[in-house]
């Protein structure tokens, strides 16, 4: 079995110590605009850590534009940036992906999210993005079922570089590490989440729905000892799944 590569949403008050607990580091990249402290964490970092900065739609229901992108990954040293997108809106993700690709493309390495209403439309996209890094795929579509009906051309293209954008499931990992010619990355903030409610991802009957928003998590200043234990406990769970 494959292990996965696991980065987290972690909030600023916490960057230097609860990134220690990831492989790489996943960026928001409006947060990156909005402070100073969270975008020099992420440039003063170690060189030879990746670092994948997401055009923040989760988090604002919106992505950044591409000149917005640039700025933020700029300040961030980013390796990897995230084209903006939007689930459904095909041809507008397309157009977004050109003008990424062509403002950053030269600076930066651009990923795709992929996306496509029907088996045609996902084959389209993914032969008009065949010149991104990375090939990311949505928690919110059945990610598992297009990989395995796109799998001969991501093999070819992208073996390497498949990052799977959030969680689902806890068993759906397992479905990942039995893929043999691929290496993945995931990030996921739902091992904070569940910890600051003093919860173990083991024992939910699903990972989704936690009562805090992303905005809340970023902003979060301080946690109790029993929050911190639940959290370790999360990742160390989560880290044996991977």
């Amino acid at each position: 079995m494959r292990n996965i590569r696991l980065a987290m949403e972690i909030p600023t008050a916490f960057l230097k110590e609860w990134s220690k607990l990831c492989d790489f580091d996943f960026v928001l990249a409006h947060k990156v605009l909005e402070s100073e402290e969270y975008a020099k964490f992420f440039s003063d970092r170690p060189r030879g850590r990746k670092l994948i900065m997401d055009n923040s739609m989760h988090e604002l229901g919106h992505p950044l534009s591409a000149a917005e992108l640039l700025e933020a990954a700029k300040r961030c040293r980013a390796d990897y940036v995230i084209a903006p997108d939007k689930l459904k809106e095909v041809e507008q993700n397309y157009t977004w992906f050109k003008e990424t690709h062509r403002l950053l493309g030269t600076k930066y390495k651009i990923a795709a999210v992929l996306c496509g209403n029907d088996l045609q439309e996902r084959i389209k996209f993914l032969g008009n993005v065949r010149h991104a890094s990375m090939i990311c795929l949505p928690y919110r579509e059945p990610r598992y079922s297009w990989f395995r009906e796109q799998i001969e051309f991501l093999d070819a293209r992208w073996a390497d570089s498949i990052h799977l954008l959030g969680v689902n499931e806890l068993a759906e990992l397992w479905q990942w590490q039995q893929e043999p010619t691929f290496n993945f990355s995931i990030d996921t903030a739902k091992p904070i989440k569940w910890g600051l409610l003093g919860k173990s991802i083991l024992t939910e009957a699903t990972l989704r729905g936690a009562p805090i928003s992303s905005a809340e998590l970023l902003n979060l200043k301080t946690t109790s000892a029993e929050q911190r234990a639940a959290i370790f406990y999360n990742v160390a769970a989560l880290r044996t799944m991977l």
